[in-house]
């Protein structure tokens, strides 16, 4: 499957989930930066267009939810998915509402399903 033209931000702080995301996304040929935290995230967006934000809940300093409610706010087009270990997150918590995610990935996430959750998002045949 062709994904030429979509650009993928990965946000971790955690350098083997990143690199485990990258391999993945560039194996089903997405285009892919990664970050190691909300800073360097903030940064690389800033400085170019992202398709989509897959961003882990829990990191040092802002967590994922607000980063992405940043994204939102920011970046209004670019998609926000939620990566995270946690399975009782709530739906009406107020930090997950403003991100307004378009998705959660929960770790350890299935291969197929998150490709198939990207697919759909971005309204490409899976």
């Amino acid at each position: 499957m062709s994904n030429p033209s979509v650009h993928i931000l990965c946000v971790d702080d955690e350098p083997n989930i990143l690199r485990s995301l990258t391999r993945f996304l560039k194996m089903n040929r997405f285009d892919v930066s990664t970050a190691n935290g909300a800073d360097e995230a903030l940064t690389l967006l800033a400085a170019q267009r992202f398709d989509a934000v897959i961003c882990d809940m829990g990191m040092p300093g802002m967590t994922g939810a607000e980063l992405l409610t940043v994204v939102k706010r920011d970046w209004p087009e670019t998609l926000r998915f939620l990566l995270t270990g946690f399975s009782d997150l709530g739906a009406d918590d107020p930090a997950l509402k403003a991100a307004d995610l378009s998705g959660f990935v929960h770790k350890p996430w299935n291969n197929e399903e998150l490709l198939a959750l990207l697919q759909t998002a971005l309204g490409r045949p899976t």
